[in-house]
């Protein structure tokens, strides 16, 4: 197996076009947020770790270490290299490699040492570990291996949230569950299980003056990591004047919400689950609490609900429930899974069964009066 994903891995680095990964790498650079590698000063305590160079005012020694700070060498360019005429020789890259699941017949390590063997000798980069300016990340999931090209020097979700909770959801994510909903001008959206308010802050900052969030929480203190994130936005925006955001929090229960029927137009949350949320902490069984949440839900949204979520026993009694011919309140659209910090996660889209109705009778109007 191992010769056979060596000899794959090989051709997966001979596929793809590195003279057009050079071009976005070009084209990304000046946009790189750029750190300084500035020799930082020492106390005694820490100086016997360093390398010596002289003594300071205070008699603390001026310490040059023998490598550069990972941090400041990671995404950083000379500055004596100009933007416009970058080369070839320019681009010192490093390869990774993640795994998601246990029967991976090769570790990320080796995957990582063997990708990057082959981009060495296709590509012609020059190869650095610790003073790169270029990273390549493979994913293993299953049957397949997804190779990225890492535009920042840290992660895009580190944006917006400041107080985080047990069960904090990435921005990104956020962001990706909010597409889903298809959120359109005037759109009130609601997110009943709020947590650190993360969902409907990148929505709020997202969709700006189109589109109301509103996020609750049944927890005091969740609803208090909520304002305080919203406060510390509301400072931000007032600072570098902009519009404030068209975003609210409040203290309800998600199985008894005090709004009128079809008076919110889409729903997205993130279910409780995994062991951070015990069934102890929500005072029910976890599958009934999805059964009367979407039940409730289904009677105060009008269009769409965006459920993240890797219970799937729980999920699939609620869908079994509340689809059925019997009831009819939901019409279940798709799941698309996802990694989400190494689980296989779903997110679940359900579609308001009367709006569909409303949407089909829409279209077969339009149809009957393009055939007249």
């Amino acid at each position: 197996m191992k010769k056979k994903m060596r000899v794959a891995l090989g051709e997966l680095a001979k596929k793809i076009n590195w003279s057009y990964v050079e071009k976005i790498w070009m084209q990304n650079q000046p946009y790189v947020r750029q750190r300084s590698s500035k020799h930082k000063k020492s106390s005694k305590s820490s100086a016997k770790k360093a390398i010596f160079k002289e003594v300071d005012e205070n008699g603390d020694f001026m310490v040059e270490k023998s490598s550069p700070d990972f941090a400041s060498a990671t995404f950083s360019l000379e500055r004596e290299v100009g933007m416009n005429n970058l080369k070839n020789e320019d681009i010192r890259f490093r390869c990774s490699a993640n795994r998601v699941g246990k029967k991976q017949c090769i570790t990320s390590c080796l995957c990582a040492n063997i990708f990057g063997g082959h981009v060495f000798d296709k590509a012609k980069w020059q190869f650095n570990l610790t003073e790169f300016n270029c990273h390549l990340m493979l994913f293993m999931m299953g049957k397949s291996i997804q190779v990225y090209l890492l535009l920042t020097n840290e992660s895009l979700h580190r944006r917006n949230v400041v107080h985080f909770g047990i069960t904090t959801l990435r921005p990104t994510i956020c962001h990706g569950m909010l597409r889903e909903a298809q959120i359109s001008l005037g759109d009130i959206v609601l997110d009943p299980m709020a947590g650190s308010g993360s969902l409907s802050i990148e929505g709020a900052v997202s969709c700006q003056d189109r589109a109301f969030f509103i996020g609750t929480d049944l927890f005091a203190p969740a609803v208090r990591k909520c304002e305080l994130n919203k406060d510390h936005l509301d400072k931000l925006i007032e600072k570098l004047n902009l519009k404030r955001l068209n975003l609210n929090f409040g203290m309800m229960d998600a199985t008894d919400l005090p709004f009128r029927d079809n008076s919110i137009d889409s729903v997205v949350t993130d279910l409780p689950f995994g062991k951070r949320i015990k069934e102890v902490m929500l005072g029910t069984n976890m599958r009934e609490l999805y059964f009367k949440s979407l039940k409730e839900l289904s009677r105060v949204t009008r269009k769409w609900g965006v459920f993240l979520s890797c219970d799937k026993n729980s999920m699939k009694y609620a869908i079994d429930k509340l689809c059925s011919d019997g009831l009819k309140l939901w019409r279940f659209i798709h799941c698309r899974m996802i990694n989400h910090g190494g689980s296989r996660v779903g997110i679940y889209l359900f579609q308001k069964y009367d709006y569909f109705l409303q949407c089909a009778e829409e279209h077969n109007r339009n149809k009957e009066n393009i055939e007249a």
